[in-house]
């Protein structure tokens, strides 16, 4: 996988203050990342790290909401962190995301891990609605993804924190 990645295209959703886009950058040194974000107090952080690292050559930051994505067939592996996405962003963004997609690109869904029980299912509930975004099901984002033609659609448990849906672009 670590060849896979060396030569990659990142597109870093909701970048934050871009310590994932570091990091990517850091561990596949051939790697070209583009973190957007539409909060710009978060995206001069990530600027700062960014030139404090060194990276400013490999990553690019751009502000811009993850429903305005124009780029065609131009990321081979694309993040978003759904628990920071509203639902009709998502709904706005998927399409794009997906057309962003280079051919036998990866999307990765991201969504807070949580145990089956009814509580900790709340739980998890309410803080992904207090962090901003909707409470997926990952039957409901498979279905979502599968129908925007994406293939090998799966849903992984990453660690008790975070879980994935991944998809795969004809």
């Amino acid at each position: 996988m670590a060849g896979v990645l060396e030569n990659c295209r990142f597109l870093d959703v909701g970048t934050g203050v871009g310590w994932l886009a570091i990091e990517a950058a850091k561990t596949w040194p051939g790697m070209r990342v583009v973190g957007i974000d539409i909060w710009e107090p978060s995206l001069q952080l990530a600027a700062t790290s960014v030139a404090a690292e060194g990276m400013q050559d490999r990553i690019t930051l751009r502000r811009q909401s993850v429903a305005e994505i124009d780029d065609e067939a131009a990321f081979d592996l694309i993040w978003v962190s759904s628990p920071f996405l509203s639902r009709e962003v998502v709904d706005r963004a998927l399409p794009r995301v997906v057309r962003a997609l280079a051919p036998s690109g990866f999307l990765v869904f991201g969504i807070f891990a949580s145990r089956p029980d009814p509580l900790n299912q709340a739980l998890t509930d309410l803080l992904t609605i207090r962090s901003g975004g909707h409470p997926w099901r990952s039957e409901e984002v498979e279905e979502r993804l599968r129908a925007l033609g994406l293939r090998n659609v799966e849903y992984t448990v990453a660690d008790a924190v975070g879980s994935f849906v991944i998809g795969q672009r004809q």
